[in-house]
């Protein structure tokens, strides 16, 4: 975890040299051309986070102001985490007492994102509310929780019931400095970078369980060692 913490820093900082060679080249230019740089890259920036006028019906109006509020984004990200501490709650071999617990906490908190979808897709309108890459995410995230409580008995529910914890993203949205470090490690070509981290991660386990495998891949099954837990094929050595 260690080594591959490593890697990410140093994908941040490479990041942040060439971005820092990019902005020294500016130096070249004059002072007038600076600005002239400068002030595109203002109104660019403020074309990019121009927001949609609010509605002038009445109902939405007021929607809008619910929407838009402080306390409603803290509100939510309050039932987000409150949605993670009830995930994480789940354990092997536990009472139909405390299974029923989580469901009404899970009904709860789909509700509440549910009625939050509700409210932004009328204030906003569908356009300017799918407009956004995370209200995309979050109304993705809305439905299937809504599959899963609909369809429980359904095949493949329970693979749906997982990506539940996806609502946890939504605290990178609530946090702007973690936004910013979120946005700058899958922006450009940062993704080849980590595909490269994941690549170097998966040569060194296939090192050490090639290195397993020659060193204790005759040892019996005992000692811990079981059909799950030896280093008889490259695979297991791996896990």
């Amino acid at each position: 975890n260690f080594f591959c913490l490593n890697l990410i820093v140093g994908i941040l900082i490479n990041n942040f040299t060439e971005n820092r060679k990019l902005m020294s080249a500016n130096n070249s230019l004059t002072e007038r051309q600076r600005n002239y740089v400068e002030t595109v890259a203002s109104i660019g920036q403020k074309l990019l986070n121009m927001k949609d006028p609010p509605p002038t019906q009445e109902c939405r109006k007021r929607l809008y102001f619910v929407a838009t509020h402080p306390y409603f984004e803290r509100s939510i990200t309050s039932v987000i985490i409150l949605n993670m501490i009830i995930l994480s709650t789940y354990h092997y071999g536990q009472t139909k007492h405390w299974t029923r617990m989580q469901d009404i906490g899970n009904y709860f908190c789909t509700s509440v994102f549910t009625v939050e979808a509700t409210i932004k897709i009328i204030s906003y309108g569908p356009k300017s509310y799918f407009k956004e890459n995370w209200n995309r995410f979050d109304f993705m995230i809305v439905a299937l929780s809504l599959t899963g409580l609909l369809l429980p008995g359904a095949s493949g529910i329970s693979a749906v019931r997982v990506l539940r914890i996806g609502r946890l993203f939504r605290l990178v949205h609530a946090a702007k400095g973690l936004q910013k470090l979120f946005n700058t490690m899958f922006e450009g070509q940062n993704l080849a970078y980590f595909a490269n981290v994941g690549v170097l991660c998966l040569a060194v386990l296939f090192m050490f369980g090639v290195a397993g495998v020659s060193m204790f891949g005759r040892l019996q099954r005992t000692h811990g060692l079981d059909h799950n837990l030896n280093f008889e094929t490259i695979d297991n050595a791996m896990l």
